[in-house]
């Protein structure tokens, strides 16, 4: 469970192109040795790869073992709301035509989702 609400928290986490991790300044994980140039795009591509791995680690897992675990609330609340959000995205294929632009769709989703994280951290 505990491997769980970090994965879920880290997704909750990324940018609003879904690229990489937001950098959270005055946060635990923020590297403050290093943030010049990450501080300016304000999200890494190294802590996604990272993700990623946990994620399929959680995926190998739970088909080997199948079993049921239970998590806070909160957290079910949060993992309930990225869900939802995602499943919105579902089929959305437009291309970017500069690196900047965000899409509205993925704008809404990351603003969706930051906001189920902030009630999340209030909550806890």
């Amino acid at each position: 469970a505990k491997l769980f609400l970090l994965a879920t928290l880290k997704f909750a986490t990324r940018d609003p192109q879904g690229m990489g991790i937001e950098y959270e300044g005055g946060r635990p994980g923020w590297n403050d040795a290093n943030n010049g140039l990450p501080g300016m795009l304000g999200a890494g591509m190294p802590e996604t790869f990272e993700l990623k791995a946990l994620i399929q680690y959680l995926v190998r897992v739970a088909k080997k073992y199948n079993r049921d675990f239970a998590v806070p609330e909160e957290i079910g609340q949060l993992f309930g709301a990225i869900n939802g959000n995602l499943t919105s995205l579902e089929g959305f294929k437009e291309k970017t035509t500069r690196q900047n632009d965000v899409p509205w769709e993925f704008f809404s989703y990351w603003n969706n989702v930051s906001t189920a994280r902030e009630i999340y951290r209030e909550q806890t």
